[in-house]
């Protein structure tokens, strides 16, 4: 069941009927909100807004047993907290100052307060974000898009895909597409790792590909191709920014920027894919270790990688012993220190060496057909943020 957008968020519900106030709150609870209330009165209301934590949508009844009172409205107005009328009133008995506001008819379907509630919460969330871009682009703060390819979307491209777009969070384990399957959402990574992973009829599997913050997930819907290629699945968890397979058509049919960048990053998936197949047939197991390593330090904060040696076997499709041994070449020359769930890289440009000719192809290709050419392109703009113009090749240019 898809997660209500309404759930973990603050509620504040104003209602001085009872029977009306413990249904609405019952739902609210059962769609996952934190319900603020309900307060029977405008002094508990406003008691409440002075609280913490501060409610971010507010279901308000307008009259509280002593007629028609506006305080509570005037309050989150002035707070800039969404909310709704529900109410006997009709929409035109509104003041001007809050005619813009939804006026919901008793009797209350809860189900509709809570859609409504949900709809202001989105909106809220929008504003939020093209805020946070009208301040990156005059210098103000710090975007809040931690992917790097829609960072480099200039401000008014990325205005129009946020409605688009919704932040979730993703646990390591969780499997995103599964090979053969029709993709329901492409996913732009803002943290953590996900891996490309084929497997034959007898279910030995292997990583065939490697995308964090730098990229997107659901490649074959940039190609027009509707179904997944390989199973993708959460190696190291995080936040990312989804969109539904036929919004992210609709987006590409529309916005020749967005389709040129991504057009791009598929060049890279493909180069990926290539010096990967390269490296599994042609170099050294502790030479394709560091090179795995070095990609996913590329990815993740830190110097601590939440990998093991179990994983890192799935992921190569070799017995545990050959990377155990591997690992334990690169630990003797204090490359990396290996701990039970986690290895972390003490001396990245020795890990380089190791690596060798086996890593650098695809991120070489980022930085020039991405970072390098997109960013002095007339369509799109790049965010000035260092750690966007190099999200992959720490010491790369």
């Amino acid at each position: 069941m898809p997660r209500s957008t309404i759930q973990g968020h603050h509620v504040l519900v104003v209602e001085d009927e009872y029977v009306i106030a413990s249904e609405l709150a019952r739902a609210l609870r059962e769609a996952g909100a934190q319900v603020l209330g309900p307060a029977p009165s405008v002094h508990a209301a406003l008691v409440l807004l002075d609280c913490e934590p501060a409610p971010e949508v507010a279901v308000l009844d307008l009259n509280l047993g002593k007629g028609v009172d506006f305080r509570v409205a005037d309050a989150l107005l002035t707070r800039d907290i969404p909310f709704l009328f529900a109410t006997g009133y009709e929409q035109e008995f509104l003041p001007e100052r809050h005619g813009a506001v939804r006026c919901m008819r008793k009797p209350l379907d809860p189900s509709t307060i809570i859609e409504e509630a949900e709809r202001l919460i989105r909106a809220g969330d929008a504003e939020d974000e093209r805020t946070a871009i009208a301040n990156v682009f005059s210098g103000a703060s710090v975007t809040k898009f931690r992917n790097g390819l829609l960072a480099l979307l200039s401000a008014e491209d990325q205005a129009h895909i946020l409605p688009y777009l919704k932040r979730v969070t993703l646990r390591r384990g969780d499997i995103v597409q599964e090979a053969g399957a029709p993709i329901e959402h492409a996913y732009f990574p803002e943290g953590g790792v996900m891996s490309e992973i084929t497997a034959n009829p007898d279910g030995k599997q292997i990583e065939v590909g490697l995308v964090g913050r730098e990229g997107c997930t659901g490649v074959p819907l940039i190609l027009g191709v509707k179904d997944a290629a390989n199973r993708t699945v959460v190696q190291a968890g995080g936040t990312a920014l989804r969109m539904a397979a036929r919004d992210l058509e609709e987006v590409l049919e529309a916005h020749s920027p967005l389709r040129t960048l991504l057009l791009r990053y598929v060049h890279v998936v493909m180069t990926q894919l290539v010096a990967t197949a390269l490296a599994d047939g042609q170099y050294k197991m502790e030479q394709r270790i560091a090179r795995w390593l070095l990609m996913c330090h590329d990815r993740l904060d830190g110097d601590e990688l939440p990998l093991t040696h179990d994983l890192l076997a799935l992921m190569f499709g070799v017995r545990r012993s050959g990377v155990t041994d591997a690992i334990h070449i690169l630990e003797g020359e204090r490359i990396i220190r290996a701990k039970r769930a986690s290895l972390t890289v003490l001396d990245r440009q020795r890990l380089e060496d190791v690596a060798g000719e086996s890593y650098g192809a695809p991120e070489n290709a980022y930085r020039r057909l991405i970072l390098r050419e997109i960013s002095s392109s007339d369509d799109l703009s790049i965010s000035t943020s260092d750690r966007l113009r190099r999200p992959l090749g720490r010491n790369g240019n």
